[in-house]
């Protein structure tokens, strides 16, 4: 099997896709990996890994038509270059314009991963959000239309592909338990004592939540001063991006202590009792199953994604989006219950191990390929590689 795999930037895939793309390599699979971005430590460990890494003139957040018509016209001479027998992309851009690429290249199999709606898609006000919508689904429908098979992570996503027509009846769908964790690397570990610890793991977005957090715990510690709130994530070029004036002042303010972006999260997880996502909407958020393979009960919001990773009230809580005062309630809810913590670690774990292990959800993808590109054999009488 000859693969394409395109991304976003190389630490997005190496931290999300680097399970995937060894289970591949370890399984004799040849494997591209085509992102944006200056080579950095995530580009050399997937070299290192046994993958061809190919830059390609991709910026995640921009906008510029200039700039996305280069980008499918490199995507283009890259696959008639290496002829894959499967293109695999993953987030906005490589979907929408990698798959168009891949098409006008005949690649016989061509795969997109939706890992959430984003930016364009969440609810929100704004004359730029509107436009990037209507450029977005323009996309998507010409790109999906010529799409083998699209693999989405929750059934509500691809409901609401289908009622926006970005997707045809007709287009195959595969979903999976999001991209799923590492049970070794997140191994389970001790509740810690003392006072409760919350922490956040996510980009400073405001859709991500971090304003309704933040707003909580200054309620909840006007009650309870002994709690601590923690805030880890990287800031961000998206249009909904957090300010670093306004983390700061939260600081000050003794809101918050902020942990800044960790390339090793397990530190700050193994040091907190829940972990807190007050997102607006996700695919599967990683940092969730990251905390749950730890034995982290999580308090997260009852929207699409975010829903599929918690058992309300069995591995952590659900609470309504954009309020503070269902959050507050929750604390409340862990601080005169925290008995029942220890009994959700242990859930949360045996929960992760049953529906989110890594390589599981890596062979619902690869055996998924294989079999699409043994279709294309039988219908058209080629031979591909193994």
């Amino acid at each position: 099997m000859n693969l394409l795999l395109m991304g976003p930037d190389w630490k997005s895939v190496a931290g999300l896709r680097g399970e995937l793309v060894r289970d591949m390599l370890a399984a004799g699979w040849t494997v591209t990996i085509g992102a944006g971005g200056a080579r950095d430590a995530a580009y050399s460990a997937l070299s290192a890994a046994g993958a061809d890494c190919v830059a390609l003139p991709l910026s995640r957040t921009s906008i510029s038509p200039l700039g996305d018509l280069k980008l499918l016209v490199t995507v283009y001479g890259l696959c008639r270059r290496l002829k894959p027998d499967v293109v695999l992309a993953v987030t906005v851009k490589p979907v929408t314009l990698g798959l168009i690429a891949a098409w006008l290249a005949e690649v016989p199999v061509r795969t997109g991963m939706i890992t959430g709606l984003g930016y364009a898609f969440t609810e929100g006000p704004g004359l730029k959000r509107r436009l990037v919508r209507t450029a977005v689904s323009l996309l998507y429908r010409m790109s999906l239309g010529r799409a083998s098979r699209v693999f989405f992570q929750n059934d509500d996503d691809i409901a609401d592909f289908r009622k926006l027509r970005l997707l045809s009846e007709r287009t195959p769908v595969t979903r999976t338990n999001g991209s799923g964790v590492d049970l070794v690397r997140f191994s389970a570990v001790p509740l810690p004592s003392g006072p409760l610890v919350f922490v956040m793991v996510a980009r400073l977005l405001i859709d991500k939540g971090v304003r309704e957090f933040a707003d909580a715990a200054r309620r909840s510690l006007g009650k309870h001063p002994e709690l601590k709130f923690r805030l880890v994530g990287a800031f961000d070029s998206n249009p909904a991006a957090i300010q670093r004036n306004e983390i700061e002042s939260l600081v000050a303010e003794g809101v918050i202590e902020y942990l800044g972006e960790l390339s090793d999260v397990r530190p700050a997880l193994r040091n907190a009792h829940i972990f807190v996502l007050p997102s607006y909407r996700e695919g599967t958020p990683r940092a969730a199953l990251e905390a749950l393979a730890m034995g982290r009960p999580v308090l997260t919001t009852d929207v699409p994604g975010c829903r599929e990773v918690v058992i309300d009230g069995v591995t952590g809580r659900l609470v309504k989006a954009r309020s503070p005062d269902a959050i507050v309630e929750a604390i409340e809810w862990f601080v005169q219950c925290r008995e029942e913590l220890e009994l959700m670690a242990v859930a949360a774990r045996k929960d992760c191990e049953f529906r989110f292990d890594v390589h599981s959800v890596n062979r619902i993808v690869m055996n998924q390929l294989k079999s699409d590109l043994a279709g294309c054999e039988r219908l058209t009488g080629d031979s591909f590689a193994a």
